[in-house]
């Protein structure tokens, strides 16, 4: 499965091009985007498309701090409806599926 299909089954539409980038390529230490151009898809899908293909180097976890409860509740419903979109994907590659946990 190319990161395309992998990001356009979860979210419904296709990624951006340094969105795909952080899914093909070495990660930035520092990701500079304007607020609306899908940072937390950006974040969390690539990171969820490397687990899944075992990308080498690819850490067990990924921690997401906020500073406000309103953003933690935004990003947490985004995930966990991106999980609910990738449960088959997971389960057809014989995957467990990553968990939320706040």
């Amino acid at each position: 499965m190319s990161f395309t299909d992998f990001f356009r089954t979860a979210s419904g539409y296709p990624p951006l091009p340094y969105q795909a980038a952080l899914a093909e390529g070495p990660l930035p230490e520092v990701l500079d985007v304007p607020t609306g151009m899908g940072k937390t898809a950006a974040a969390v899908l690539p990171f969820l498309f490397r687990q899944l293909m075992d990308v080498p180097g690819t850490p067990r976890r990924l921690i997401y701090c906020l500073p406000m409860r309103v953003l933690v509740r935004q990003v947490c419903e985004s995930i966990e409806s991106w999980l609910g979109e990738l449960a088959g994907v997971f389960e057809e590659a014989g995957k467990p599926l990553p968990t939320l946990h706040m």
